[in-house]
């Protein structure tokens, strides 16, 4: 066939079609490309428009679909659905090419097929391999690259992230835990779908992605490095985090953070800015809670930014635990609770008395803009009502602005002993008190009761916010929660149903313009989980308002 067959030149898919950038993932292990961009990139199977979505994103300045003839590539991608054999895909490599190549061990061609016995192929085809991947828990649902034949990169993560969820990963953990103690090669045992990468010889060994980086310390950059990349699920708009390990150190050297899109960098930046913001207003042992921000650089158009690791367990390793105590999951809860009032006491942007710029900030403006973006139900037109009384009837009352994490869930928080360590500050800034608390407050709850589907949600806010139940333990540990943040950081009880209802509204806010960025089609109230629970809040504002939240 001709070079150009198949080939892409420029983006003919429309925004609502294309396939997600989670399948483009691979250019996070291969070398980074001369200038940023591959001159000539090879993307064989998965979804349709994926080239297109390549081209687009300027990350090659031609691809091709097919197998090109002769030594024309200097990066080749095959996917585990493109029928392409290890050499036929080798030998359309330039010298310095680089090389991705699934293999799915369920497949009856690959069942035998082993990541030593695929190095081994690469190296008879010629190849420098620069590394083996388990992509879990599998191609199409991948959360993480976990390197192979690394065995302390895979006994950190069973012992910092690692989630026993259901019964069977609770059976299988200690056995895990064991492999991973005696066996280098134990990943490989059960890695149903990995991948390979590898590299036309031309001189240096060359580091994955930005890990080549310049401004990265030089221990980093001349050592062999396969990290550990996580590629959080939902959609393109996570971020992907990659983990480099120094060899034979227990934990990560540092954390690199970094968007799938340059649309999304400002988020990247400002995750530094706050860090460097909250950092300056936290004694010493809080400032240990957080990350420390190392600075932010450029790689081939995406803002990444660097930051210290952190230590402990990830908190939903034991809220999100099957079949632990739920006395130990409200010990989470309230462990997590008094580390917010804490960072509270002390993030405090101001405090001031509650009056007319804080009305139209705080209240007016959100109001304003959800029934711009939505329309509003008659139900929501008296809880609005409602919501402008109370606030004009708190006038002079004081009341802090904090700083906000915005994303405050287990998934972002880990725990040593007592301590608790938040990551993820992309999202933060000037916020109202108790915003981070009736987030986490929620999450921990589906998490805790294993709430999947979006009436389970739906029936768990009810009887946590609406119509708490007092015999409920999980409603009496939340109200206890809000009791106790409410006392500790002075927050008159009259705020707190207040602001349940502008969070949420606010977070509606937020989630119809994700939902606009990643280009949905039937937008507005469809498939925004805040406005059902502002409508719950609407149904219930007479019980809310007039529920004593606080002592």
């Amino acid at each position: 066939m001709d070079d150009h067959d198949g080939e892409i030149t420029e983006s003919v898919a429309g925004r609502d079609l294309r396939p997600s950038l989670r399948w483009t993932d691979w250019r996070f292990l291969l070398p980074s490309p001369v200038g940023g961009s591959f001159e000539h990139l090879v993307v064989v199977g998965g979804p349709a428009g994926l080239a297109e979505r390549v081209v687009e994103a300027g990350w090659a300045r031609r691809v091709s679909c097919a197998i090109p003839k002769g030594r024309s590539a200097d990066a080749v991608v095959i996917l585990r659905d493109a029928g392409v054999t290890l050499g036929d895909a080798v030998h359309s490599l330039r010298a310095g090419g680089a090389l991705y190549y699934e293999v799915d061990r369920r497949v009856a061609a690959s069942r035998s097929v082993s990541p030593r016995a695929m190095q081994r192929a690469l190296l008879r085809a010629g190849m420098c391999p620069t590394g083996s991947y388990w992509a879990a828990p599998n191609f199409d649902d991948r959360l993480m690259y976990l390197p192979l034949g690394a065995p302390e990169v895979f006994r950190w993560y069973l012992a910092s992230k690692f989630v026993a969820s259901t019964p069977e990963r609770r059976l299988l953990e200690p056995g895990l835990r064991l492999l991973a103690r005696f066996r280098s090669d134990a990943v490989d045992l059960f890695a149903r779908q990995f991948a390979v990468t590898g590299v036309v010889p031309s001189g240096a060994r060359p580091l994955p992605s930005l890990l080549g980086h310049p401004v990265l310390p030089p221990e980093l950059r001349h050592s062999p490095l396969r990290p550990l990349v996580l590629t959080p699920g939902g959609d393109e708009l996570n971020r992907v985090i990659l983990l480099p390990f120094l060899p034979g150190a227990s934990r990560p050297a540092l954390v690199l953070k970094l968007s799938r899109l340059p649309e999304r960098n400002l988020h990247t930046e400002n995750e530094q800015r706050v860090l460097v913001a909250v950092r300056a207003l936290l004694d010493e042992a809080m400032r240990r809670t957080v990350p420390r921000p190392i600075g932010v650089f450029e790689w081939n158009g995406l803002a990444v930014s660097a930051e210290s690791a952190v230590p402990g367990r990830l908190l939903l390793s034991s809220t999100g635990r099957w079949g632990a105590p739920l006395r130990w999951k409200i010990d989470d809860l309230q462990t997590a609770v008094s580390w917010l009032i804490e960072f509270h006491r002390q993030a405090q942007v101001r405090r001031s008395p509650w009056g007319e710029t804080e009305l139209s900030r705080w209240v007016e403006k959100p109001l304003a803009a959800y029934g711009k973006a939505f329309g509003v139900t008659p139900n929501e037109t008296a809880l609005f009502a409602a919501v402008r009384d109370r606030a004009r009837s708190l006038v002079g009352a004081s009341l802090p602005i904090v700083w906000e994490h915005y994303a405050l869930q287990d998934q972002n928080m880990s725990r040593d002993r007592s301590d608790i360590y938040v990551v993820d500050w992309e999202g933060g800034g000037e916020g109202m008190p108790l915003f981070d608390l009736f987030y986490y407050a929620m999450d921990w709850a589906n998490t805790v009761i294993r709430l999947r589907d979006e009436g389970g949600r739906h029936r768990c806010f009810r009887a946590l916010f609406c119509e708490p139940d007092p015999a409920d333990p999980h409603a009496l540990a939340i109200q206890r929660a809000v009791s106790r943040y409410a006392v500790a950081l002075d927050i008159d009880g009259r705020f707190v149903p207040l602001l349940l209802v502008l969070m949420w509204i606010v977070r509606s806010l937020s989630r119809s313009d994700r939902q606009a960025a990643l280009g949905a089609v039937g937008g507005g109230r469809s498939r925004n989980q805040g406005i059902a629970y502002v409508s719950l809040l609407a149904a219930h504002r007479d019980q809310i308002f007039a529920r004593q939240w606080a002592p």
